[in-house]
């Protein structure tokens, strides 16, 4: 049985993954809603410029820190962005509240990690850590869901063993 408990969906996108640069030039609200959010510089330190989008097979869409209902995101998202079919990348999705936003002593939890993502194609990815829905403890207030998206540099070798 769901609780019904309440978490917050952030997204973002184009954070190169070795050197942290950004691969789109265009100004968005990106890092005014990442600022506020507190993503930066809980999660990451610099802001992305472009939103990924993230739709649920339940038909929840993520949009800027919007608060979902942990049933209707217990499924494995469709999550697209602006991507270059001949590029590989990486989706990253982190709860930074643990275990609550106003004590996070125990740091970021992952929820799921997708390497080597040809283009958008996140099912044509490495699933390196399953995808865990978001579950925020009862009593812990609003979490902060945070999905990234990560442009390599190419086709990575993931002879880690896999997080399950």
């Amino acid at each position: 049985m769901f609780r019904i408990l309440r978490c917050l969906l952030i997204c973002s996108i184009a954070v190169s993954i070795v050197n942290i640069r950004v691969f789109t030039t265009a100004k968005s609200t990106v890092a005014m809603s990442f600022s506020a959010f507190g993503v930066v510089p809980d999660v990451i330190p610099v802001a992305p410029k472009a939103f990924a989008t993230v739709k649920y097979p339940s038909g929840a869409v993520v949009c800027e820190g919007n608060v979902l209902s942990p049933i209707k995101v217990q499924n494995i998202p469709q999550v697209s962005w602006k991507a270059s079919p001949d590029k590989y990348y990486t989706v990253a999705m982190t709860d930074p509240d643990v275990p609550s936003r106003k004590v996070p002593k125990l740091g970021e939890i992952k929820h799921w990690l997708v390497g080597n993502v040809p283009g958008d194609k996140v099912a044509a990815g490495e699933t390196l850590a399953p995808y865990i829905g978001p579950t925020p403890p009862p009593g812990t207030g609003r979490h902060r869901y945070v999905i990234l998206v990560y442009q390599q540099l190419g086709k990575l070798n993931f002879d880690e063993s896999r997080l399950m």
